[in-house]
């Protein structure tokens, strides 16, 4: 039995080679969509604490984490009507709207506790005071930024402040009056 193999008129590739390496070539990505999805990755997280306060409780009630009565870290996060950031601020220094905004929050709540791993942050509270339109995004990209950083040297993240408290929102607030 002879086989005869035609070529394609674009191509000089015979037809039947070409429709042979179609399984495998779908075998071939089907491994790796299971390599993909079966590979576990490790995201650099930790647990810190975050006090969100119930409805009508402003201050929260002190747990006694606070024992050395340090002034507490005020960061206040302003939006526009659309959700988007519009002020970062830590005390009354404006540290800008931009995507280094958070970098900036990082360095000086780094500059205020001295060095990280510095036993004295665990009674160091950070205050959180966004508004409410404002995006989640920039609210998770703040308590990344307060409680730490990852170090590129040894691949961990060097906890700052472990102690978030996030004001009640000005709706609530309001409510309350």
């Amino acid at each position: 039995m002879r086989l005869s193999f035609s070529r394609c008129a674009a191509s000089s590739v015979p037809v039947r080679f070409a429709a042979l390496m179609a399984p495998l070539l779908a075998v071939v990505f089907l491994q790796l969509s299971v390599l993909a999805q079966t590979v576990k990755y490790h995201p650099p997280e930790g647990q810190f604490e975050i006090i969100v306060p119930a409805a009508g409780e402003w201050p929260p009630q002190d747990d006694g984490c606070c024992t050395l009565g340090l002034p507490d870290i005020h960061v206040r996060m302003e939006a526009a009507e659309n959700g988007r950031l519009t002020s970062l601020k830590l005390g009354h220094m404006h540290l800008g709207n931009d995507e280094k905004a958070f970098g900036r929050l990082n360095a000086e709540i780094l500059r205020i506790i001295g060095r990280s791993g510095n036993p004295l942050t665990r009674d160091i509270r950070v205050v959180i005071d966004a508004d409410d339109a404002l995006h989640h995004e920039y609210l998770i990209r703040c308590i990344s930024a307060c409680t730490g950083r990852l170090n590129p040297g040894t691949g961990q993240v060097d906890r700052y402040v472990r102690n978030i408290v996030l004001a009640p929102s000005s709706r609530a607030e309001q409510a309350r009056l």
